[in-house]
């Protein structure tokens, strides 16, 4: 089709691309996008025929003799995970941070970093934090009784900023003489990752600030609280809407 011809030309797109015409696949497997129409009026958009009998988008995971093994579909077109998202979550890869930056405090060192350092409305991305517990201290996870204070990694707030709830590892498990309570702890190496993205209205290149909140303990003591703070520059790049 002209249309693909088009798109791989300006992209540079050099493998073969595939067209659905008149969407019967799209149909055949279920994947109809039925809410665009309401979607795009909703935010005050035209609509058009380019925009009817469109699929929702998803990447589809093949091994190498072509079956498809794995799959991740979202449910609003205006929302996409980034490619090294994908490659993150479908195959368990990691990309070579593109920006990072390092703090550290009694007992942790900590690094955090995104594997983009640009972003497109909509887009899903992952920023990752890394810290190394000093040997013979330990971090608590939740679950975790009152008066505890949990390992907590956030990113602050910015204007269309949404961040998700950090994954934090399930941690082992531990106990402490004399307590009732069963602990969940980390130590040694532990990874974070923090889901985010940015929605269309006023966004513009951004800062964000990767805070991490511990209190480590040994098998007698909890010390003080502390905190690391780490600073990721991010660029907006903004998409033409057709």
């Amino acid at each position: 089709m002209s249309a693909l011809a088009g798109f791989a030309d300006e992209h540079g797109v050099t493998y073969p691309l595939l067209a659905d015409v008149g969407s019967v696949e799209i149909k055949r497997l279920g994947l109809l996008n039925d809410t665009i129409v309401e979607e795009r009026l909703a935010w005050g958009m035209e609509m058009d025929d380019k925009h009817r009998d469109l699929p929702y988008p998803g990447t589809f995971l093949l091994d190498e003799a072509g079956v498809i093994i794995e799959k991740k579909f979202e449910r609003s077109h205006r929302r996409r995970p980034s490619g090294t998202v994908l490659i993150e979550d479908l195959m368990g890869a990691q990309p070579v941070p593109a920006v990072s930056n390092t703090d550290a405090a009694p007992g942790v060192q900590g690094a955090a970093w995104l594997d983009e350092d640009s972003f497109f409305p909509g887009q899903s991305l992952y920023a990752h934090v890394r810290l190394h517990i000093d040997q013979g201290l330990h971090l608590y996870v939740p679950p975790l009784a009152d008066g505890y204070l949990p390992l907590r990694v956030t990113i602050d707030d910015l204007p269309e900023l949404t961040v998700q709830p950090a994954i934090l590892p399930a941690g082992d498990p531990f106990r402490v003489d004399g307590l009732p309570e069963e602990f969940w702890v980390v130590e040694g190496v532990v990874d974070v990752r923090i889901p985010f993205y940015f929605s269309d209205e006023g966004t513009e290149d951004a800062t964000l600030t990767v805070r991490v909140g511990y209190q480590a303990c040994d098998e007698k003591v909890c010390f003080a609280p502390e905190e690391l703070q780490m600073e990721l520059p991010i660029t907006y790049v903004p998409i033409p809407m057709p």
